[in-house]
């Protein structure tokens, strides 16, 4: 499960038009379908603040740890299986009594070729409930409330890891791309994407303006943290007991991250009947400022949640052309920033094939980059931030910019010395700096955030979600494919996957400098009076 964080802040005082829903990288409209779909105010938390955000962060540790412990070791049983049927039919004397194949034999471009495919594949597979379900869920959000949406999300998740592991035990019987099915039981709740979203929408929920990028940035540590112990963790279980205890210590956890969820408070009123009706003296009150612009209604008749998401998706372009063009082309750039969920899975592989390292010992380069991405995100940025505003007395929109053009540069520069070392000692200093470029999406939704009436954010955030979220789709088997052309060019072509990530880094960067605030000043506030 992987978070990706953001800065903003949401309207409370809103009407019925349009209030955020499910916000940052998987993220959905919250939108009116008659009586029954209307939107609710959050609820004043203050008492029940911390133990609230205490749990989400213990929620997404555990989560991340379940994920993380089991991601090399399953990477692992791919690879044996893959191998084992691959000798059995070329070479069956590589096979040895036990039935095994040691793990030198495997790194060759057939066998690497396929594990690259079935892991970008899954990657793809993964995240389809999630693009189709999200405005659903974040609909149901607000009519039921965020902790059973956040219930439903991890009991798929639980599922969908069932059903991969029992096609693993039982490799002899079920073909192995039938992990490609797994995904199907993310239905019930949307998987990761939604999941990841209702945690930052129950950060938004709780947290005052002042306190929201903050928070994001702590809830983002305890992700890090996670991969900091677990994958060492996992790779020394590994090497030592085999593939199947992490994967067991894995699953516990995530059993764990299950009854965290269980102790969630609710932090939106789930009753839509209980919310008071405009009366005609409100309405004349507010009979002086102009009506939202009529692009943003949605039809009446739209009772199916699913039918109604491709008319929403279409609404959130034209809003974000309507208010700010600018807005349109940051909003774009987010593809870029969902291109690390595939590079990140390619990581291991890559180290383990280029530089002939057996795939226990890759697992230095996730807590390294881990380590580096802490210490990026909770000292260098901040002092940055700070030292930008305070000192050089820069606007927070021209601050948000300028650090935002300087983390797409180092993440480019990052990705094109991975593929370009000859070291793996090189190879080790490209991902390092590459999380200097980790600040890029929180940077960007913060300045979205300046330009967009609070009423509108759920809508932006959507056409955020959808970027990433296509980009993540897209890229894990554009990688795969990649990888296995690299493969068979060998050499400095086994990079080919972080060359191209590079190169889209530098598109973006271009789109990112090339991009002028004018005024620079944050507009929401003064947007929002008029709307």
């Amino acid at each position: 499960m992987s978070i990706r964080s953001r800065g903003s802040s949401i309207s409370r005082e809103e009407t019925h038009e349009a209030e955020p829903l499910l916000q940052d990288h998987r993220l959905s409209i919250s939108s009116r379908c008659e009586d029954d779909l209307a939107l609710h105010p959050k609820a004043p938390l203050k008492k029940g603040r911390l133990s609230i955000f205490v749990i989400c962060v213990l929620l997404v540790t555990f989560g991340d740890f379940a994920v993380l412990s089991i991601n090399i070791p399953l990477t692992r049983l791919y690879e044996s299986i893959i191998c084992y049927q691959y000798y059995e039919q070329s070479d069956p004397s590589r096979i040895d009594p036990g039935g095994n194949v040691p793990e030198q034999w495997c790194k060759i471009a057939p066998v690497q070729g396929d594990v690259a495919l079935i892991r970008g594949y899954e990657a793809l597979f993964t995240y389809i409930p999630g693009v189709i379900l999200a405005i659903p869920y974040g609909l149901l959000a607000d009519k039921w409330g965020r902790k059973p949406v956040v219930l439903l999300s991890v009991g798929g998740i639980l599922l969908s890891m069932n059903a991969t592991l029992l096609v693993c035990a039982f490799w002899k019987t079920f073909p192995l791309r039938l992990v490609w099915l797994a995904p199907a039981f993310s239905i019930i709740g949307g998987g990761i994407p939604v999941l990841s979203s209702m945690i930052l929408t129950i950060i938004a929920d709780i947290m005052p303006e002042n306190e929201r990028a903050t928070a994001f940035f702590r809830i983002m540590t305890g992700q890090y943290l996670a991969q900091t112990t677990a994958t060492p963790l996992s790779s020394t279980l590994m090497e030592a007991y085999g593939p199947w205890l992490p994967i067991q210590l894995g699953y516990i956890c995530a059993c764990i991250t299950f009854l965290m969820a269980c102790l969630l408070r609710e932090t939106a009123n789930p009753n839509p009947h209980n919310q008071p009706t405009n009366n005609p003296a409100d309405e004349d009150s507010d009979s002086d400022s102009p009506p939202p612009p009529p692009i943003m209604t949605v039809p009446p008749k739209s009772k199916c949640l699913l039918a109604k998401t491709p008319h929403l998706y279409t609404q959130t372009t034209t809003l974000l052309l309507h208010h700010n063009p600018k807005l349109l082309l940051l909003t774009l750039t987010f593809f870029l920033n969902a291109l690390e969920e595939p590079t990140q899975s390619l990581n291991i592989q890559y180290l383990s094939e280029r530089y002939t390292l057996p795939l226990s010992r890759t697992s230095f380069i996730i807590s390294l980059k881990a380590l580096s991405t802490i210490l990026v995100t909770t000292t260098l940025l901040p002092s940055a931030s700070w030292i930008l505003t305070q000192r050089l007395s820069l606007p927070e929109a021209r601050k948000d910019l300028l650090l935002a053009r300087i983390s797409i540069l180092m993440l480019s520069l990052g990705f094109f010395i991975v593929a370009w070392s000859p070291t793996v000692v090189g190879a080790m200093a490209g991902f390092v700096i590459t999380t200097l470029g980790k600040g890029y999406g929180n940077l960007v939704r913060s300045l979205v955030t300046g330009f967009v009436p609070g009423r509108f954010l759920g809508r932006v955030y959507t056409g955020i979600t959808v970027v990433e979220t296509c980009g993540i789709l897209v890229s894990g088997p554009w990688f795969a494919e990649l990888f296995r052309v690299g493969l068979r060019l060998e050499g400095w072509w086994l990079g080919l996957p972080f060359v191209v990530a590079g190169g889209l880094g530098v598109v973006v960067a271009g789109v990112v400098w090339g991009v002028d605030l004018g005024e620079g000043g944050r507009r929401r506030d003064s947007d929002e009076e008029g709307c």
